[in-house]
């Protein structure tokens, strides 16, 4: 059974530009965003049965509510984000104080080391996949691959657009990886080759076609 950390819009808006998707003329409809957010909450909780962890949104930080940002956990240890813009760092100590209230042991890295947390860090309990050189700093993976005991595959996101490794790349519970081929550096695509060559391993390639016919008909919220 999932257990997920999320966190109500009640704060949620464009109030800065920090990747290419936001526009601060784009205002959010405040009631239908926290529509939305309690009747996925229902979906998650009745239809696929997560059990959700919900943290006080806070006045100030619009950006709270993306909760795969608040670092990583494993095994009862924590490591919260250290966010690269300015805009989110004050989300830190917040993030930070919830895994201490729920008894994680809580890690921290050195301020300046940049990891935004499940956004760029995510996989299989065999292995990890880390995005690095948008916003998370490639030299944190070698640390986390120690403290965590696991081997962390690091990707060159090379495309301003997927700034967090989970919006190009997504693990699937059979083992499959599904990823858009053209974010990555050449030598992180190809790590990602080896990987499908591995036995028992999938992986399913998105062209560009494929997420130009996705996006051009939707406005996307994202940080």
């Amino acid at each position: 059974m999932s257990r997920l950390l999320v966190c109500p819009p009640d704060y949620f808006s464009i109030e800065y530009e920090i990747n290419p998707w936001m526009r601060r003329s784009n205002a959010v409809n405040s009631d239908q965003a926290i529509r939305q957010w309690h009747h996925l909450m229902q979906v998650l909780e009745q239809d696929v049965g997560a059990v959700l962890e919900r943290m006080k949104p806070v006045s100030g930080l619009p950006d709270l509510v993306f909760t795969a940002n608040a670092g990583i956990v494993a095994g009862g240890k924590a490591v919260p984000s250290r966010f690269r813009y300015v805009e989110r760092q004050k989300e830190e100590v917040y993030f930070a104080d919830w895994f201490r209230g729920q008894g994680y042991e809580v890690v921290t890295l050195d301020p300046g080391s940049f990891f935004e947390g499940a956004g760029d860090l995510l996989g299989f309990p065999d292995i990890w996949f880390g995005g690095y050189r948008q916003r998370t700093d490639i030299r944190v993976y070698s640390i986390l691959s120690d403290w965590f005991h696991r081997e962390i595959i690091p990707l060159e996101l090379v495309d301003s657009r997927f700034y967090h490794l989970d919006t190009c790349l997504c693990p699937l519970s059979g083992g499959e990886l599904l990823y858009l081929e053209i974010v990555y550096g050449y030598s992180s695509a190809s790590l990602l080759v080896r990987y499908e060559n591995d036995p028992g391993r999938r992986r399913r390639p998105i062209n560009d076609d494929d997420l130009r016919q996705d996006t051009s008909r939707r406005r996307v919220y994202c940080s």
